[in-house]
Order: structure tokens, then sequence, then C-alpha cells
């Protein structure tokens, strides 16, 4: 389908970007953060045992290696995408060719016919969240050019364009969620048209943010209990 080409291209011409701010979350948090982490387990685990102190050290580091691989992975594919969202338009791309698989105006022969351009406009916010979650199923469902990518770069954005749909569809539900009132489809697409671009980038910032700050305090209470039991050890 052209919608998903254009979408995958513009993330494909965009992966150095993301491969960037990965590089540059990996250096933050398993250098700064993780630094400062294993510090704090050594302190608190050390009691006078250097033995208690290192393995609280070991603890703490496999658990910020681990976060750090995880959070920049997610956030480098939020920059990809906010990137394609900012420079080429991608959330209304996306934006259109979900409408179009919900709404049923095109058919799979791409041609508009009576039987497939009739749907119910006025939806619950459960239906509405049925119906887009099946549209963008039936968008990622269709075959797409790879462009000549292939091997990593090929999975990296194939995962990140997921990432985009299922974001817009997140947006869309919302939207349609916020009086909990039944709503009108045509009138949401209108209203979310010119701002779907701005809603989308918020949407994802907000939600790499989020995740960022829950990884980074689990694992900061984690690695704190896990050198305090290291240090009940009678070593």
């Amino acid at each position: 389908m052209q919608i998903l080409a254009d979408t995958y291209r513009i993330i494909a011409g965009l992966l150095g970007k993301g491969i960037r701010t990965f590089g540059l979350t990996i250096l933050l948090i398993d250098g700064v953060y993780g630094l400062l982490l294993a510090a704090l387990a050594f302190w608190i685990a050390y009691d006078g045992s250097v033995l208690r102190g290192t393995l609280a050290v070991v603890v703490s580091i496999v658990m910020v290696v681990v976060l750090g691989f995880v959070v920049a992975l997610h956030l480098a594919a939020t920059s990809t995408i906010r990137s394609a969202i900012a420079d080429a338009g991608l959330g209304r791309k996306i934006f259109d060719g979900i409408f179009e698989k919900a709404l049923g105006i095109v058919g799979d022969d791409g041609e508009s016919t009576r039987e497939t351009a009739y749907r119910p406009t006025n939806m619950s916010s459960q239906e509405v969240e049925t119906t887009f979650s099946k549209a963008a199923n039936l968008l990622l469902g269709e075959e797409i050019s790879t462009g000549g990518i292939s091997g990593p770069f090929f999975w990296l954005a194939k995962r990140i364009q997921k990432i985009a749909v299922w974001a817009t569809v997140r947006v869309i539900v919302r939207t349609c969620s916020a009086d909990g009132k039944s709503v009108n489809l045509f009138y949401v697409r209108d209203q979310l048209g010119g701002v779907i671009d701005e809603r989308l980038g918020v949407f994802l910032k907000d939600r790499s943010m989020k995740l960022a700050y829950l990884g980074i305090s689990l694992v900061t209470l984690v690695s704190v209990l896990s050198a305090w039991v290291i240090r009940q050890i009678p070593w």
C-alpha cells in the first residue's frame, strides 16, 4: 500500500537520527546514571567488606545495562518517528490511511464502492477503539516496498512504523473518548486532520519520558534494596 510504502521510506531515511539518540541515551544511562547508582550501591552494601560492595556494584551494573538498552531503543524509535512527523508530515499520512480502512472508503481493489463506502459514523468510544484497532492491523498487514533496506535496519524500520501506526490509533481513541459520548467519525477526522502531527508528537514524547522515568525509578529502587540485602550477608 502506498501509505505504508511512503511511511517506510521516510522512516528508513531517518534511522541515522534514531541511532544517534540510541548512542546518547546509552551514554547517559549506562555512563552517568550507572556510575552514580553503582557508587550508591557500593556505599550501602560495603559496611567494611569490599566483597559485599563489589557484589552490589555488579548487580546494579547488570540492571543498568538492561535498562539502558531498553530505554535507548524506545527513545531512538520515538525520536525517529517525531523527526519524520516534523520533517515529512508522517502522522497525517498514517492518519489518512487508518481512516480509509476504518471508514471503508477504499476497497481491496482500490476503488470506491457503495458497499465499502457505507459505515456507521456515530460510534461509542469502545466501538471506535475496536474499529481502529482492526483498521491498524489491516494497514500493517499490507505488503510494502522495502526500498532496498534489509537486515537489522529493515527490522528497526518496520518496528518504528508499527509504533507510529499504533500511536496514531491511541491519539484517535483518546480524542473520541474525551467526553464519553458517541462520536461522529467524519467530524473527528476533520477535527484531528490539521493537528494530528502535533498531537502525535506530544503523545510520543510524553509516553517515552514516562517509560524512561519509570524504568530509572524501578532500577534505582531494586538496586538499593539489593544492596541492603547484600549488606546483611555475614562476610
